[in-house]
């Protein structure tokens, strides 16, 4: 019999191991309270005295009274990533290459002596991870996990 390369194929997926959860799941248990903490409202000295829920009704309410005219043309994913792109003053992340870098490697996601790919990596899908943090928290349930 001969074995094709298609054979061959299928018995490497059919015997792979169990593949490995994705880094995605792992940097937004990071994010996610860093957004929640990070949460400024600069006409409001009382700001950081407000709950996590509160922090994140505000981030809603003004990402939705910026944004409705991007959310209604392409989607809120898009929207959001823009927005956050565009520095805004209600969720000011890091922005700095050196600085996303140095933050991921305090987490413990990125090892102290990174290759450039795996730098690249993670820079490439900063913005996108915080775009999905911020949804997460603003489309989650009021008794969820993020505001305890």
């Amino acid at each position: 019999m001969k074995v094709t390369k298609r054979d061959t194929h299928d018995e490497l997926v059919k015997n792979k191991t169990k593949r490995q959860p994705r880094n995605g799941t792992k940097v937004l248990t990071k994010l996610i309270p860093y957004i929640v903490e990070i949460i400024d409202n600069p006409d409001d000295c009382d700001f950081s005295e407000k709950t996590k829920r509160e922090k994140v009704e505000y981030m809603k309410k003004t990402f939705h009274k910026e944004k409705q005219w991007e959310i209604d043309r392409y989607n809120e994913r898009t929207a959001c990533l823009n927005w956050l792109q565009g520095l805004c003053s209600t969720v000011p992340i890091v922005f700095y290459n050196s600085e996303i870098l140095e933050m991921f490697t305090k987490w413990g996601l990125l090892s102290d002596n990174p290759t450039e790919t795996q730098e690249f990596h993670v820079l490439d899908t900063y913005w996108g991870l915080c775009a999905t943090a911020c949804l997460k928290l603003m489309n989650a349930p009021k008794n969820s996990k993020y505001f305890n």
